[in-house]
């Protein structure tokens, strides 16, 4: 289900602008009865961010490797995607039975907490329309756009999940066959920050329409902020 963008949401900084809080990320894999399993371990300078993090990662780890049990049944990797003052971002590869499934988690590497992708980008159902024309790239090798992917699917499926690239765009992810063959595996379609700052500037400015009962005031903007890679929601006027 798609969640407006209501003013609280809208006055409310995407990433948060605190002093950098910099990170070393380093794989932890264990081999085990049950499979191969490689996680990231997050070092940050503020404890507690630290903590909450790598608790998240090992839990949701825990709990993958609770359901699969049996030897040689699943296997669990990941990927990083950016990581700079305010987050670190990670798409995990769960592979099971022959199928693979792509889970991601983006990080406050100020507070800890999971950054949801409703924090990160705003759609209306018509804009699915316009995602279902932009290419498509497989999780696990994601150099070039899949081949035989069918792009004129309308309406696209909501993205299931997402996590960040590093190169700032959001990968909106979505389980294999969904968007592309099923022998590509997980896929996702590829925002870039500017394109994200459009939806969201757009949806925006529709839903404040709706509170303020006039046309959009220019009270709220999108910005990217290209030294941390981050989008931000600057806000004046309430």
């Amino acid at each position: 289900m798609f969640k407006q963008v209501t003013a609280a949401a809208a006055a409310a900084v995407v990433f948060l602008s605190a002093a950098p809080a910099m990170a070393e990320v380093e794989p932890v894999s264990e081999t085990l009865p049950s499979g191969t399993w490689t996680r990231p371990t997050v070092k940050l300078d503020q404890p507690q961010a630290q903590r909450r993090i790598n608790d998240d990662i090992s839990n949701f780890v825990h709990v993958f490797r609770v359901e699969n049990p049996e030897p040689g049944s699943a296997q669990i990797s990941y990927k990083q995607g950016i990581e700079d003052k305010d987050i670190v971002s990670f798409v995990f590869l769960e592979e099971r039975d022959g199928e693979v499934r792509a889970t991601g988690r983006t990080y406050d590497k100020v507070t800890g907490t999971k950054i949801p992708l409703n924090q990160m980008l705003q759609l209306q159902s018509e804009d699915l329309a316009v995602l279902a024309q932009k290419p498509r790239f497989a999780v696990k090798h994601d150099a070039q756009p899949i081949d035989g992917a069918d792009q004129s699917q309308t309406p696209l499926s909501e993205p299931m999940n997402y996590y960040v690239l590093p190169d700032g765009s959001l990968a909106l992810l979505y389980d294999a066959g969904a968007i592309a063959p099923v022998s590509a595996g997980p896929a996702y379609i590829c925002l870039t920050p500017v394109e994200a700052a459009e939806f969201n500037q757009k949806n925006y400015s529709t839903e404040m329409s709706s509170i303020l009962g006039s046309p959009a005031k220019k009270n709220g903007s999108l910005d990217f902020d290209k030294s941390s890679k981050s989008l931000q929601v600057i806000v004046s006027g309430f």
